[in-house]
C-alpha cells in the first residue's frame, strides 16, 4: 500500500498545507512557527514511513508516531489560542481536524496489531 491511498495521510497532507500557508505572517514568534511546522510536518513523514515499512509491527510503530505528532501539533495549537495571532475559527477546525486524524491513525495501528501472531494463543489460561 503506498502512502498516498492512506485516508489519514491525505487528510493530514491538507491539514499541514492549510497550516503551513495560514501561519506563515500571524506574528508567532519563530521557536513556536518552527515547532508547529515541524510537528505537524512529522504527521504526513511518519504516515508515509510507516506504510513503506515491510511489517505490521514496523507500520503500527510510526502510525504511533505520527499520532504522537498530532498529539504535539494539537497541544501547541492549545497553547497560541489565547493569544488571538491565528484565525480562532480556522485554530478550531484544525484541532478537530487533529482528533480526527488522531482517531484514525489509531484505527490503522490497531488494524497493523491485528496482523501480528498472537503470541499468547498457545498459553494456557489461568
Amino acid at each position: 500500500m503506498t502512502h498516498r491511498n492512506i485516508k489519514a495521510y491525505q487528510r493530514a497532507l491538507v491539514l499541514v498545507q492549510d497550516i503551513r500557508k495560514s501561519t506563515q505572517r500571524v506574528g508567532l514568534d519563530h521557536p513556536t512557527l518552527d515547532q508547529i511546522i515541524r510537528s505537524s510536518l512529522s504527521i504526513t513523514a511518519n504516515i508515509a514511513e510507516g506504510a513503506g515499512r515491510q511489517g505490521a509491527k514496523e507500520r503500527a510503530h510510526f502510525y504511533n508516531i505520527a499520532r504522537a505528532s498530532v498529539l504535539e501539533t494539537y497541544s501547541h495549537f492549545e497553547v497560541i489560542a489565547p493569544e488571538r495571532k491565528v484565525d480562532p475559527q480556522k485554530l478550531s477546525r484544525w484541532m478537530l481536524e487533529l482528533e480526527e486524524l488522531s482517531k484514525m491513525l489509531f484505527g490503522l495501528m490497531r488494524r497493523q496489531m491485528e496482523c501480528l501472531p498472537n503470541r499468547n494463543a498457545d498459553k494456557p489460561m489461568g
